[in-house]
């Protein structure tokens, strides 16, 4: 405790705010606590103008209590000044809210402080309220020399402080003096027995009322007490009785008499009809300035209470209780009014009860006949008009509609409505509601009911539609309570402002409960038919779409089956081959003139942002005509389209796409799932079936290329086979006559032609149509040298330097020799062809286990990437894609490898790091004493 007691005096600022604090505590009259709270702000703040002043109820003034400005001349700050409607001052009393302003002298509505204002050279200041709760003691002003004003770092929280605790301080001494006058009054508790014998003294509701009201009147001494009636219909309040018996003006602009449209003084309604007590006392209101000015006005008075009377939970009027002088509601009287209208509340359902009971014996038989009229009638609008007619006449109301939610779009279709002829009918579709409406029509136990559709934001969205054929009051009502408005929502309205009774909304509940029922039945009746024939459409185009045998009636088939399914307009079908950079307009299907294109038009494949979009996406995508770029418009160039659907032809995830499909209609076209699910399995059937057929087509042709070129090798064969056989025999003959000297260079020429021809008969005779494979053993020696000899013109053109290393005399291959001399040749003709001239080709033997040999062949070229990667891991799946094994020298190199395999081998090829291609083959090993007679 003493440390921040040393504390405190080594700080002059908070010790400042200790002793005023300490003031505020133990001070039994006002002025000493303003002329404290001055003192301590003139201390600490620096500011050119300082003043207090505290507000006067009765004479609606403020009271200066000094302050500091600059010069000497401070009189002004001790004077009376009065506020008029509008003020500044007034404002800031009224809505107890701080206000600063740039310009004192400038400002229009600030009365003699401008001038003063201008006269000290201030501008900017702050005007602050001295208040205790919501009650409004005076005002504070702080002024600049400058213009404009913000507080420094530290003032707001001291401002605060001080003037919150002025205000508490003030309120408590204004307390006691209160409690010092009012203390000759009579309780509240001794007015109570008086008023309830008066009210039981009479069985007449008048007279009661009147009894009620004059007592009220005594106890509380204002200047007069009312009773306010409301009729809900036109939403007016009028005036029942008042005490004492001269009547002042009313809002009687419309010539019905004393009294007021709700619609006049909204928020003053709403209040009393959430059950909330209007207080409107000495500087103090819950309304703004203007409402609360226009109150005031109105009644001819300073303050006023005014507390709801309610029956079975619904607004029946108000007691009013006012004053033409400034005066301060303190909580007694606040309860007492609040009790008086309880008491009211209790006497004035007397005179409705006979009504209400005949409300409810007619709301029965009426929900009785719509039921009735419901489950006789097979006709649904006929039971739907009835049904219409009978609620609109029980809940005055001049429109019925029947709502559809569609889950889709969010948007609402008006399946039903029922209004006079001679009104406009409401747009068949209505928007989305937000999402609080969307929660309060699901939660709604009852009918939800709107009043004033200006004044609510409840269904927000719908206002402008629903304002448009001049609707101004709702009862809304969702078929299905405690679900979400799928199932419908009910709606019935009124052209003029008016309030529905309780009873009205229960009514259309079990109304609109018993109508949720069959319009769901019939809902779901339609939407089966609508489901049978989508898919009966859908299962034809499937069909047709199988039964096409050529490409062109594929592709015609196609669009038009996915205009009939998905009943569009527009359908185009854009194709393409893999291998292209440019797609063209394969089909069209177009109904008219304003979606006609033209079929001839260029599309650049990687150009067009249409074709690019719908091949990144993976399943339909839906577009706006605005959507699209200038080169996409260029071939979709039709007047009438607004929205389009697109998808790619897809039919694995492995294969290319080949083209799109895109189906376009107006812009007020709306695609729901089951447009997106028919396209995507029409396009899907689509581009299984035109893949089929150009996979047919390019195997039929590879398929009589390939016959065509062994019918061709054969013949040829036969025919070298004939004539070398014919004339080997000849120099044969010849030599065995004598006729050729005998020589051994020839002798051994005339064997190798012999083992030249004898080589191609079963080439021949077993491999007309299929690969045949044969045992055999070969030295690996001799079949690097046989492959060697054969490339020998390749190296010297290229000049390339070819060296065989750890090559191993005694190592011996098995398998097909022919075969794989074949593969060796080609493997080293492919390394010499991509060597650079006066390169390397370096030759690796080296066995990997005693069952394979492993040679490696390093070359300074470098393979295509394309290739290697297919040579790898093998081409793609999509047999349509284009590929380097296509094309030589890929197409060779593949069939070496898938040969080599085949002969229980393996080719592989690999790019090095520093540059060189590594190409591997690994072949069988032989048993060392096993020898083909082919290469001894």
């Amino acid at each position: 405790m003493t440390q921040a007691t040393e504390s405190v005096n080594r700080n002059p600022s908070l010790a400042n705010l200790a002793k005023v604090l300490q003031v505020f505590r133990e001070a039994e009259e006002i002025d000493p606590l303003v002329a404290a709270t001055l003192s301590y702000f003139k201390a600490t703040l620096d500011y050119s103008l300082i003043w207090i002043g505290l507000y006067d109820r009765k004479k609606h003034c403020l009271i200066g209590k000094g302050g500091k400005v600059p010069g000497k001349d401070s009189s002004f700050l001790t004077r009376s000044l009065s506020l008029s409607a509008g003020d500044r001052l007034e404002e800031v009393l009224i809505q107890m809210q701080p206000l600063t302003l740039p310009d004192l002298g400038a400002e229009v509505r600030a009365g003699e402080w401008a001038q003063m204002a201008k006269h000290w050279r201030v501008q900017g200041c702050l005007i602050l309220p001295i208040r205790q709760k919501d009650l409004c003691l005076g005002l504070m002003i702080l002024g600049a020399s400058h213009w404009g004003f913000s507080l420094r770092e530290g003032e707001k929280a001291q401002l605060e402080i001080v003037l919150g605790e002025l205000g508490a301080a003030i309120h408590r001494v204004m307390l006691s003096q209160h409690q010092l006058r009012s203390a000759t009054k009579s309780s509240t508790e001794d007015v109570w027995p008086n008023l309830l014998q008066q009210a039981q003294a009479s069985t007449d509701i008048n007279q009661r009322l009147t009894a009620i009201v004059e007592t009220t009147h005594r106890h509380l001494t204002p200047t007069r007490t009312e009773i306010y009636w409301y009729d809900p219909l036109p939403q007016r309040f009028q005036l029942r009785l008042g005490y004492p018996a001269k009547r002042a003006a009313r809002f009687s602009s419309d010539g019905q008499g004393e009294g007021f449209e709700a619609t006049a003084v909204w928020n003053f309604y709403e209040a009393l009809n959430a059950n909330r007590l209007v207080a409107i006392g000495d500087a103090y209101s819950p309304f703004k300035a203007d409402l609360t000015a226009r109150l005031l006005r109105e009644f001819q008075a300073r303050s006023l209470l005014a507390a709801p009377i309610l029956g079975a939970g619904e607004l029946r009027g108000f007691l009013l209780v006012k004053t033409t002088e400034a005066r301060i509601w303190d909580e007694a009287e606040k309860t007492f009014v609040q009790g008086v209208t309880h008491v009211i509340s209790l006497l004035a359902p007397l005179e409705a009860i006979e009504t209400t009971i005949q409300t409810i014996r007619n709301d029965q038989l009426l929900l009785a006949g719509i039921a009735r009229a419901i489950y006789s009638e097979r006709d649904w609008h006929k039971s739907l008009t009835q049904t219409a007619e009978q609620l609109c006449k029980r809940l005055q109301a001049e429109r019925f509609a029947l709502i559809e939610a569609d889950a889709e779009t969010g948007e609402f279709t008006i399946a039903y409505q029922h209004h006079a002829k001679s009104r406009r009918p409401l747009p068949s579709v209505l928007p989305g509601l937000s999402e609080v409406d969307w929660k309060m029509l699901e939660q709604a136990e009852t009918a939800v009911a709107i009043e004033n559709l200006t004044a609510d934001l409840r269904l927000f969205t719908w206002r402008p539609d629903l304002q448009e054929v001049d609707l101004n009051s709702l009862l809304v009502c969702n078929m299905a309570p405690g679900q979400q408005p799928l199932a419908g929502v009910v709606l019935v309205a009124r052209e003029s402002h008016s309030t529905w009774s309780q009873a009205d909304r229960e009514l259309l509940q079990s109304a609109a409960q018993q109508l949720g029922v069959i319009f769901q039945q019939f809902r779901l009746q339609q939407q089966t038919e609508q489901m049978q024939k989508h898919y009966q459409a859908l299962d034809r185009g499937l069909a047709e779409i199988r039964q096409a045998g050529q490409i062109t009636v594929l592709e015609q088939t196609a669009v038009h089956n996915i205009a009939q399914s998905l009943n569009v307009p527009l359908v185009v079908l854009v194709t393409w081959s893999p291998s292209d950079q440019v797609a063209r307009i394969a089909a069209i299907s177009a109904q008219n003139k304003n979606f006609a294109i033209h079929q001839d038009s260029v599309i650049l494949l990687y150009q067009d942002a249409l074709v690019q979009w719908l091949l990144q996406s993976e399943t339909t995508l839906p577009l706006h005509v605005g959507d699209l770029p200038a080169e996409s418009r260029q071939w979709l160039s039709a007047t009438g389209i607004g929205q389009l659907l697109g998808t790619a032809l897809r039919t694995a995830a492995g294969h290319e796409a080949t083209g799109i499909v895109v189906v376009a209609d107006g812009p007020e076209r709306f695609w729901r799932d089951r447009d997106q699910h028919a396209l995507l399995t029409l396009a899907n059937q689509l581009a299984w079936s035109r893949r089929a057929l150009v996979l047919i087509d390019v195997f039929q042709a590879q398929r009589s290329a390939l016959q065509q070129l062994n019918w061709y090798k054969n013949r040829q064969l036969e025919e070298f086979y004939k004539m070398v056989g014919a004339a080997t025999q000849r120099l044969q003959r010849l030599f065995d006559q004598g006729k050729i000297p005998a020589d051994l260079h020839f002798e051994q020429t005339l064997r190798q032609f012999g083992i030249a021809i004898n080589s191609m008969l079963p080439l021949l005779r077993h491999e007309q149509w299929q690969l045949q494979t044969s045992e055999g053993a070969a030295s690996l020696a001799t079949l690097l040298r046989r492959a060697m000899d054969r490339i020998d013109s390749l190296v010297k053109k290229r000049q390339l330097w070819p060296q065989v290393h750890n090559l191993d005399s005694r190592a011996k291959v098995a398998g097909d020799m022919v075969k794989l001399e074949s593969i060796l040749y080609e493997v080293l003709a492919a390394a010499c062809r991509r060597s650079p001239a006066q390169g390397r080709l370096d030759i690796w033997c080296q066995p990997i286990d005693d069952q394979f040999l492993e040679i490696a062949i390093t070359d300074n070229g470098t393979i295509e990437p394309a290739l290697l990667a297919e040579l790898q891991h093998g081409r793609s799946l999509d047999l349509l894609a284009p590929s380097a094994i296509d094309r030589l020298p890929g197409l060779i190199l593949a069939i070496c490898q898938a040969l080599l395999h085949q002969l229980g081998g393996d080719l592989s090829f690999y790019a090095l790091e520093d540059g060189r291609t590594l190409s591997r083959l690994v072949v069988p090993l032989a048993d060392p004493n096993q020898v083909t007679t082919l290469m001894k």
